[in-house]
């Protein structure tokens, strides 16, 4: 949830959707409207937080193509399979998800966006001290 109000005070999350997000929560159906976990994903990833795929981007790396393949096993959209890789595009950063998504059989969309989210900013704390 943290997440979240960070990304209403950023004005990434809209007045519709916050209402959207609020009665789900108090409907009891927050965690099955998978609906609502991809409007909450493409409303926070055109932040500034996320990586634009441009072709400037670097490839996928091996890492990469095999973390989308176990995303698509497990059942994700494969929209959201494809901006999870096209962010965790290297051997490190996938890899990182890999063993994240080795602890549980199926996350919910935000929880693996927010693991993106705090292992981008891991690479980011990493490069900036080097």
């Amino acid at each position: 949830m943290e997440n979240i109000s960070y990304h209403v005070a950023a004005g990434s999350i809209d007045e519709d959707l916050l209402r959207r997000i609020l009665a789900a929560i108090l409907t009891c159906t927050y965690d099955s409207d998978e609906e609502l976990k991809l409007d909450i994903f493409n409303a926070i990833s055109v932040d500034d937080v996320f990586i634009e795929w441009s072709c400037n981007m670097k490839p996928k790396s091996p890492k990469s193509l095999e973390l989308y393949d176990i995303m698509i096993k497990r059942g994700y959209p494969a929209e959201f399979c494809d901006q999870i890789t096209k962010n965790l595009n290297t051997d490190w950063t996938a890899g990182r998800m890999i063993g994240y998504l080795s602890h549980y059989k199926k996350l919910p969309l935000e929880e693996i966006a927010d693991e993106m989210l705090a292992i981008l900013s891991d690479r980011n704390r990493n490069y900036a001290e080097t």
